[in-house]
């Protein structure tokens, strides 16, 4: 999630040749991040076309926790006053250092007061020693608030589900990681360590391609989502052009989808809690089927990401009895139907899942649904575990490369603590690709 970058972004183009990662790269004449193939590769560039690759920067200026007070607010994607001053503040003491890196600043978007400057450069600047006596260099105070409120990325890791959206923690100002602009089905991902993030791909990028990140969750409530996009985009409604194309649907089509999810809320708050009885769960099980149908009908396959339909498959899964191969089989198709409703892409087969594309949210953790998968297998004590368990467990190390460039080796080192509590030491070995 990120506190809002720009809504419109100068051009940088991605070089892509074989080994490493690309710079940026100006281009006047378009507006967004885009992927080409010319070029040569050094340390940074916003996303790499393949897997394993990412760009790994560390912040211009951050601002960190001050007591009793919350330095970033994920339920507004908004920061804290003081936040705001202290990455200010350290901003206007480089500029006062050298004052050449104002353009990399002014370069950002800070609302229509403040458009982006023509002369947007990714170069790395020489910079050279700061002088012990600088030059004065002017800093436009209000400016720089307006770049710091619209581009900065919190720094939180942990899940801001546990923590009610609001975090006491840091947020920073980047360079070239909040230069990218916002997709409800964004291609990249925005992975946070320390004072650093990193830019990963979902997939592969085709040259040519815009690259963006998404800014909040898009998946959550609408109330929620609206007050973010007005916080970033001056407007309630999201200007991506997933969100623009869903807004385009007929009149028909936006009722249908608004009253299926009325439907399954109510489905969802007539549901008592204990252990239902056999025919109730068959008759659960009838209801749900008939709103997932209406809900395919009203959500065209051809969109990317279908969050509202993600629920629906996750009760379908849960609502499975997982005594059977066949049962076990419809629980995991519902469980991957969901995640492709956040994007994610599969290739399955009866011996095994391809993992293609992450899902635009909670990327981070796919790996450990497969490994839930394969816990879930053998704790159900079904037949021939070696071969399914195997077929759960690659998968997940596919999930882990494309999530942190991970070799099998590396997740099986930081899947320790996970393999053993899940009781899956015995199947590394034969799973091993």
């Amino acid at each position: 999630a990120i506190l809002s970058a720009r809504s419109r972004s100068s051009a940088c183009q991605v070089a892509e040749a074989v080994a490493e990662l690309s710079p940026l790269e100006t281009s006047k004449r378009a507006r967004s991040c885009l992927v080409s193939h010319a070029g040569s590769r050094r340390s940074f560039g916003p996303a790499s076309l393949t897997f394993s690759g990412c760009t790994v920067e560390n912040a211009l200026a951050v601002g960190t926790i001050h007591t009793e007070h919350y330095g970033y607010d994920l339920a507004t994607e908004t920061l804290a006053e003081a936040t705001t001053a202290e990455i200010v503040n350290r901003l206007v003491r480089k500029i006062v250092d050298d004052p050449e890196i104002v353009p990399l600043v002014y370069s950002l978007y800070g609302g229509p007061a403040y458009p982006a400057t023509e002369d947007l450069s990714f170069d790395e600047p020489n910079l050279g020693e700061p002088s012990l006596f600088p030059m004065p260099a002017y800093a436009d105070i209000d400016r720089l608030e307006a770049i710091v409120l619209r581009n900065s990325l919190h720094l939180e890791i942990s899940d801001p589900g546990a923590l009610n959206f609001r975090t006491p923690f840091r947020a920073g100002l980047f360079r070239y990681a909040s230069a990218f602009n916002h997709s409800c089905a964004a291609n990249a991902r925005v992975s946070r360590y320390a004072r650093c993030v990193a830019i990963r791909a979902r997939s592969d990028i085709k040259a040519g391609a815009e690259v963006t990140i998404p800014y909040f969750p898009p998946d959550g409530p609408e109330r929620m989502r609206a007050e973010m996009c007005k916080t970033h985009f001056g407007t309630p409604d999201c200007v991506c052009d997933d969100c623009a194309a869903e807004r385009r649907a007929s009149g028909e089509t936006l009722l249908a989808q608004e009253q299926v999810i009325t439907d399954f809320q109510k489905f969802l708050d007539s549901k008592k809690p204990g252990k239902a009885t056999y025919s109730k769960r068959l008759l659960e099980r009838k209801r749900l089927g008939a709103l997932i149908e209406r809900a395919e009908a009203a959500y065209p396959p051809s969109r990317e990401t279908r969050f509202p339909l993600a629920p629906m498959y996750e009760a379908v899964a849960v609502m499975s009895s997982l005594e059977t191969p066949d049962d076990f089989r419809v629980f995991v198709e519902n469980g991957l139907k969901a995640l492709e409703c956040r994007g994610a892409r599969f290739d399955c087969s009866p011996s095994g899942i391809t993992v293609l594309r992450l899902p635009v949210v909670n990327g981070d953790y796919t790996h450990m649904r497969f490994l839930g998968f394969a816990r879930d297998y053998v704790e159900a004590r079904l037949p021939s575990p070696e071969r399914e368990v195997r077929k759960y467990m690659r998968a997940a190390w596919q999930a882990s490369k494309l999530a942190y460039g991970w070799t099998w080796d590396d997740f099986c080192a930081s899947m320790a603590g996970p393999i053993e509590s899940y009781e899956l030491q015995r199947f590394v070995a034969s799973s091993r690709p």
